[in-house]
């Protein structure tokens, strides 16, 4: 094993790698073949973080008990080709924990990943700047409470190309408090206990196109709650 600064040199763990790297430096992180048990924690203010698999099927992050990935307060996130999977225990009418759990970042680009979580949220994102959140060609496995969940974005979600086909046990995308579009298209949205897709205050616009929603579902498929803030226009077609 070496301390991961170089292809020739791979680390054991994503903990050694990081070892002595200055708190405000720029992080790329990439994983080899492999089953990679740990819970990781990358946190800091104005930092660019990478994180990148071979593929789902090569590269498994495993948080066991923990959330497998945790970022904090960076200036731009993107994970790709891992599979992330958790059985981190839900605390009590929480949903800050997830396979995948992101609390602050300038925006985030999610692609190519297998979500597992036993017990609670597939990816849980909070505070976004403008740059926005976009999730493409992903697949989701069993989770809890809710597959994919954006809480408050300053720029556009879009969801493409992905399959969240469960089992669920709660709304599988819940989308919130989002300042610009919210797009979804060409997805598979699969099985859940409660709704498929919840949206709910929003002031761009939202396209929901193309997609197929197999179910079985427990409630709607789609719910806008245009109650709550909903300023853009909706345009929903070709599901």
């Amino acid at each position: 094993s070496g301390d991961g600064q170089s292809p020739e040199s791979p680390a054991p763990s994503a903990t050694v790698a990081l070892d002595g790297v200055a708190a405000d430096a720029d992080i790329t992180l990439l994983y080899g073949a492999g089953t990679f048990e740990e819970g990781l924690a990358i946190g800091g203010s104005g930092r660019v973080v990478t994180l990148v698999g071979l593929c789902p099927s090569e590269t498994h992050l495993s948080g066991g008990d923990q959330i497998a990935v945790q970022v904090d307060d960076v200036a731009r996130l993107r994970v790709a080709g891992l599979h992330l999977s958790s059985e981190v225990e839900r605390s009590p009418d929480s949903f800050r924990e997830g396979a995948l759990a992101v609390f602050g970042a300038g925006g985030i680009e999610l692609s190519e990943l297998m979500i597992e979580s036993t017990y609670t949220l597939g990816i849980t994102i909070y505070d976004v700047g403008a740059r926005g959140v976009h999730l493409s060609s992903t697949s989701f496995g069993r989770t809890n409470i809710n597959s994919f969940a954006v809480v408050g974005s300053a720029g556009p979600v879009t969801i493409a190309g992905s399959d969240f086909r469960g089992p669920n046990w709660g709304w599988i995308v819940n989308i919130l408090d989002i300042a610009g579009d919210v797009t979804m298209t060409h997805n598979y949205v699969g099985a859940s206990a409660s709704r498929g897709v919840t949206v709910s205050s929003i002031d761009g616009d939202l396209r929901f196109s193309n997609n197929e929603v197999a179910g079985p579902l427990g409630e709607l498929g789609l719910y806008v709650n245009a109650e709550e803030h909903q300023e853009g226009a909706v345009n929903i077609e070709h599901n």
